[in-house]
């Protein structure tokens, strides 16, 4: 049977993007706060490089953050956390980052993509933000 579920266009509006990913190595701690952007765009780096500084986000309480560490936790005690936003300019500025820094797979890799295809429909006006989005197969409850 095949059950349909519709998503709103708002709750695609996302700020800030995490990005998790889970390792069974033991990483480094995550570096200190400092300020800095870095540029968007896919460059391998070796893993001697140092990680993008964190920055602090405008109206984001830093503490704020400690639940969603403890929850990542809760799921998988060895999970990196990374967030951030896209600067106008097309600098991404990390605001958050927990865990550790050596590289890993992305999760929810999908979701990122279809994510960015409502953005991509909303923006050529196939969507609209208060419209729904029918989907085909059954997702989680939100």
């Amino acid at each position: 049977m095949r059950t349909s579920r519709r998503l709103t266009c708002p709750a695609l509006g996302v700020v800030v993007a995490l990005v998790a990913g889970c390792s069974v190595g033991d990483g480094d701690p995550t570096p200190p706060p400092t300020t800095s952007t870095v540029p968007l765009r896919s460059t391998s780096r070796p893993a001697s490089s140092p990680a993008p500084a964190v920055v602090s986000a405008p109206g984001v309480d830093r503490n704020a953050w400690r639940s969603v560490d403890g929850a990542a936790r809760r799921v998988a005690q060895d999970v990196a956390l990374l967030a951030g936003f896209v600067t106008p300019s097309g600098q991404l500025q990390i605001v958050h980052r927990s865990g550790p820094v050596d590289t890993r797979p992305i999760a929810s890799v999908t979701k990122l993509y279809v994510m960015i295809a409502l953005l991509d429909a909303i923006r050529a006006g196939r969507l609209r933000w208060d419209q729904s989005a029918a989907t085909d197969r059954t997702l989680p409850p939100c």
